[in-house]
């Protein structure tokens, strides 16, 4: 027969010793002993003095909720080691508002610029390239380019040496990596530099845009910075959220240009703070762009959207990321020693012309390079510009094994050598987009090689891994060649791996670092040599005056 005891008998019963319970002055059996540790607020350690009839809700809860809230406030004040950390209240700020504000005014003038700017640089191309876009196999082939095409390259360089040399353009304005790390764009060279970088791409110098806009949205946030009397942090933060803006019209989601932001520079202030800055000005500008434009500048995608439905992930898959990885260090590595090459040929080229005179020194390098990239894309078509035109055909092409492997190779050595061309005889642009291309047709150079292996897989991870040998942001790389390729989660694994490998085989192992001290040294001791050279030209030429003279005056006096 079932009897139920009052509350009290079974509590009674529970802690009398006859019960086989303990006595009220022994330590109870069924206590927790107290384990609490800051270190680790909310795990299993997280545990107070409480005695089983607490346990069972059989005593008043206000104790235990009272010494809860106590030994909480204690922790707190103690640190936020192992709790949860109090965030920044930013918003209480008018600073950050007047930030917020300006930022979104930046999307909204700089997407409306954005756009102005890519039809100069995309569609004029298009225009006088007029190669039908490479619908057909037969506008790829070799020799297949238009024999104007070399004359339209050489006036582009004539123009821009000119523009320079009235203008005095400078030659040694950093480059957009290292304004982003300084948060400081010069404004006084922020519109020109976007002016010759428009005509330069114009006319078919192999840069992207990227350069021109990330220095016309931090000139013009510069500027904005400093009439509105920014304090120091705030004003890096501001000039970052303009060039951010910038590159809300490039890439093909917002979030792309906050993570270059963070990956090729620090910026101030708290990082949701700094975050939602960003991220405001990219995704205003973003939405500015597309609202005009229906698509972005990087919107070149529409014939690989098979790849993702074609690629089945495979864990052999990242040991093949971990390969390319490496063949995309070594293509990098070809990159930078074209580039240099060149770099050291026209740096020798000017410095010669100077000597003599400024103006062929400005003008003869962007001219003599325009001639050059004129008659390499008469031969190779493909190499066109900074690769979007020709983009779609040697992807579409060669996945469908119409294009030979020899002209694959050939494209692929001659888009490096036009881009270190264009870097170097005096076009303006950046240097991001052309390895995009340089890593899709070495991805479908791979699948003509080896068809086991899915070509979205080649084209993903070359067009991720060939930059990131260069460019110490391999989030932004990744997610780019992810977003562009509408890949899903396991698909970004070997991708990943790819920018890893290939940024660790050429920057983290030092040889872009060696390439790059041995490069400064040459240029100094050139510039050294140079400068004897001219001292002893000058005195040639004062004493061939100075004998011109005193013949002059022999013969008046005769």
């Amino acid at each position: 027969m079932y009897v139920q005891m009052p509350k009290s008998a079974i509590t009674e019963q529970l802690i009398s010793p006859e019960a086989g319970g303990q006595s009220k002055s022994a330590p109870n059996t069924f206590e927790r002993q107290q384990t609490f540790s800051r270190f680790d607020t909310f795990s299993r350690a997280f545990t107070l003095d409480r005695t089983f009839t607490q346990v069972f809700g059989l005593d008043n809860e206000d104790g235990f909720t009272n010494q809860l809230i106590k030994e909480y406030v204690e922790v707190s004040q103690k640190g936020n080691e192992g709790d949860i950390p109090i965030p920044t209240a930013f918003g209480k700020e008018q600073t950050f508002w007047k930030m917020f504000l300006v930022a979104g005014v930046f999307g909204v003038l700089i997407g409306m610029c954005g756009l102005a700017f890519m039809n100069i640089a995309d569609e004029i191309p298009k225009r006088w390239v007029n190669n039908d876009d490479f619908h057909e196999v037969s506008d790829c082939g070799f020799n297949n380019g238009k024999n104007y095409w070399i004359a339209i390259t050489a006036c582009t360089g004539l123009l821009v040496g000119t523009l320079r040399y009235l203008l005095s353009f400078p030659d040694n304005l950093p480059g957009l990596f290292k304004e982003i790390n300084e948060c400081h764009v010069e404004p006084k060279w922020a519109p020109l530099t976007c002016c010759l970088s428009a005509i330069s791409l114009a006319g078919g110098a192999c840069l992207g845009p990227e350069q021109a806009l990330g220095n016309l949205g931090g000139g013009f946030a510069t500027y904005v910075s400093e009439k509105l009397g920014f304090s120091a942090d705030d004003a890096k933060l501001v000039v970052l959220s303009g060039m951010t803006a910038a590159l809300g019209a490039l890439f093909p989601s917002p979030m792309l240009g906050v993570l270059m932001m963070y990956e090729l520079g620090n910026p101030p202030k708290s990082y949701m703070e700094s975050i939602i800055v960003l991220s405001f000005s990219g995704i205003v500008s973003f939405a500015v762009y597309y609202e005009l434009a229906e698509k972005t500048y990087l919107d070149h995608t529409s014939p690989f959207l098979g790849f993702a439905y074609d690629w089945e992930f495979e864990s052999w898959q990242i040991v093949t990321g971990f390969i390319i990885g490496i063949v995309s260090g070594v293509l990098s590595i070809m990159i930078i020693l074209i580039v240099g090459i060149n770099k050291q040929i026209f740096l020798r080229l000017r410095t010669r012309l100077g000597a003599r005179s400024r103006f062929l020194a400005c003008v003869l390098p962007p001219f003599i390079g325009g001639l050059f990239i004129g008659l390499v894309y008469k031969a190779l078509p493909m190499t066109v510009g900074n690769g979007s035109l020709a983009l779609r055909a040697i992807v579409k092409f060669g996945y469908l094994g119409q294009l030979s492997k020899n002209l694959i190779l050939c494209t692929i050595v001659a888009k490096m050598f036009v881009l270190g061309v264009s870097m170097n005889s005096g076009f303006l642009g950046g240097f991001i987009l052309p390895q995009i291309f340089i890593g899709a047709a070495a991805g479908i150079y791979m699948y003509t090689l080896y068809p086991e292996v899915p070509v979205g897989l080649c084209v993903a991870c070359f067009i991720a891994g060939v930059p990131s040998g260069i460019c110490p942001m391999p989030f932004t790389l990744a997610c780019l060649a992810i977003f562009l390729l509408n890949f899903g989660l396991y698909q970004t694994a070997p991708i990943f791996v790819t920018t890893i490998t290939s940024y660790t085989l050429v920057c983290g192992s030092g040889i872009f670092g060696f390439f790059a001290q041995r490069a400064q040294a040459q240029a100094a001791a050139q510039a050294a040599a140079e400068g004897l050279e001219n001292e002893s030209l000058q005195k040639d030429e004062d004493y061939s005056k100075t004998q011109y003279i005193i013949q002059k005056q022999h013969k008046t006096h005769m």
